[in-house]
C-alpha cells in the first residue's frame, strides 16, 4: 500500500484498479483478523492465569499448550513449594525473572509424557512429588559433576516430573522425547532416567 503506484491509483486501467481494491480488501480482512486473535489471546491468558491465582481446583478444560504451562509454571502453588526444596537441595537461587517466552520444548515434553490438561498435570505433580524430590537427591552428584548453574529456573519441577514419566517408557522412549524437543541431552542422561526409577522404587517401598 505503500508502493509508489498508490498515489497514481485513479489513473491506472480498470482492470487493474480493480485488482488493487480486492487486494486492498483482503489486507483491511487480514489487519482486522490478526487484531481480533491477538485480543482473544491476550483474554485466553488472563482467564488461565485469573483461575490459577485464584487457585480454582478443576483445571480439566485447561488444555497444555505454552501460554496455560507459562502461566501454571509461574502460578501455581504446588510447582512453587517443590520449585524452593529443589533449589535448597541444590544449593541454588531460584530465578525470579521472568519465565522463557517459548515454551515449545517444555510443552513437546509434557505432552510426550501423557499428560494433556493442566488438571492431569497438577495431579501428576500431587502423585509424584515426593518422587520428585528423592530423584534430585539422587541425582545431585550428577549434576553437580557438571558443574552448578547460576540458578534454577522456574518451573524445573515440571521438567523433572517429565523425565520420572518417561523413564517408565525405558531410556530410548526417553531420549528420542527429548531429542525430539530439541533439549541438549548431557551425559550421564541414561543414569539419570535409572535414578528416576530408583525414586520411584524407593517411594513405593516406604
Amino acid at each position: 500500500m505503500e508502493h509508489d503506484w498508490y498515489d497514481l491509483q485513479d489513473q491506472l486501467p480498470r482492470n487493474i484498479k480493480r485488482r488493487f481494491s480486492r487486494l486492498a480488501g483482503l489486507l483491511d480482512l487480514a489487519d482486522s483478523e490478526f487484531l481480533d486473535m491477538r485480543k482473544k489471546k491476550l483474554e485466553y491468558e488472563r482467564s488461565v492465569s485469573v483461575r490459577l491465582e485464584a487457585q480454582v481446583p478443576d483445571m480439566s478444560d485447561v488444555a497444555i499448550d505454552q501460554v496455560s504451562l507459562k502461566s501454571f509454571t509461574a502460578q501455581d502453588v504446588l510447582v512453587k513449594e517443590l520449585d524452593a526444596k529443589i533449589a535448597k537441595i541444590r544449593n541454588l537461587e531460584l530465578q525470579s525473572e521472568k519465565t522463557p517466552e517459548s515454551f515449545r520444548p517444555q510443552v513437546e515434553l509434557v505432552l510426550a509424557a501423557g499428560l494433556r490438561t493442566l488438571e492431569e498435570l497438577r495431579n501428576s505433580l500431587a502423585v509424584h512429588r515426593d518422587a520428585i524430590i528423592e530423584y534430585v537427591e539422587l541425582c545431585k552428584s550428577i549434576w553437580d559433576r557438571r558443574g552448578k548453574p547460576a540458578n534454577i529456573l522456574p518451573g524445573v519441577s515440571v521438567l523433572y516430573l517429565v523425565v520420572i514419566l518417561l523413564a517408565k517408557k525405558g531410556d530410548q522412549a526417553a531420549l528420542a522425547v527429548f531429542k525430539k524437543a530439541r533439549l541438549v541431552v548431557h551425559d550421564g542422561f541414561d543414569e539419570q532416567l535409572e535414578n528416576a526409577r530408583k525414586a520411584l522404587g524407593n517411594i513405593k517401598s516406604e
